[in-house]
């Protein structure tokens, strides 16, 4: 991976982010939603998934037909208390990264056949098979450890630094690498720190977090 065209993006980035065009601030803000309103101890787990998954930009678990929020909230009211060990498995930081996310997969494969078995025989998908809303969910929980993968924009970046891509299971663990890598280098920028934080409002998540990083690799691929 090469240094040199990452640090002029960051040139462009840190002007990027001060023009209204930028509208980011979102990814914090789910953040800070999700933070403040986990709570495996619950009485309504339904609601409390609901919550969590609220900003002013759906985007994460919301697009043109893509909706695995929804997907999710169906799932947790036909059988709360197996979709409850099922994020209590998949924040489990004691385990794997990818065991848990094939496990919950897997799960949720079941379960859409049970779905569509007993409930509704027209869900022809749970949309979580792939990557992004996993990671999602991971970011949300833990943003210090995680972020939120976008297939199109990690292929660019790659393209850009001039690294090369892998393929299959280490695609995803290679991206969260990548994170902590550019989070890193961006941490030496004291001035992008300094002006992305005073966009921040107390709505939004302040703490140590790898969304930066991911929005950076995201305005990099545009």
């Amino acid at each position: 991976m090469q240094l040199a065209p990452i640090q002029n993006l960051l040139s462009k980035y840190k002007e990027y982010i001060q023009t209204s065009e930028y509208e980011n601030l979102y990814k914090w803000e789910a953040i800070k939603n999700f933070q403040d309103n986990w709570n495996m101890e619950a009485e309504n787990f339904h609601e409390m998934f609901d919550k969590c998954l609220q900003c002013s930009n759906e985007v994460f678990w919301k697009k043109p037909l893509w909706f695995p929020k929804e997907t999710m909230l169906a799932f947790i009211k036909y059988d709360p208390e197996l979709l409850m060990g099922m994020f209590e498995m998949l924040f489990d930081e004691q385990k794997p990264v990818l065991n848990r996310m094939d496990i919950f997969q897997f799960h949720c494969d079941e379960i859409l056949i049970q779905f569509q078995r007993h409930h509704d025989k027209k869900l022809s998908q749970h949309f979580h098979s792939n990557f992004e809303i996993l990671s999602c969910y991971l970011a949300l929980r833990f943003p210090e450890t995680y972020a939120v993968y976008e297939a199109k924009a990690f292929a660019k970046f790659l393209e850009i630094v001039k690294a090369k891509s892998s393929a299959g299971q280490n695609e995803r663990e290679r991206f969260f690498k990548l994170c902590n890598t550019i989070s890193k280098v961006i941490a030496r920028d004291e001035e992008l720190i300094e002006i992305h934080q005073s966009l921040l409002t107390e709505k939004h998540f302040t703490k140590n977090n790898l969304m930066l990083a991911q929005d950076f690799i995201s305005f990099a691929a545009l």
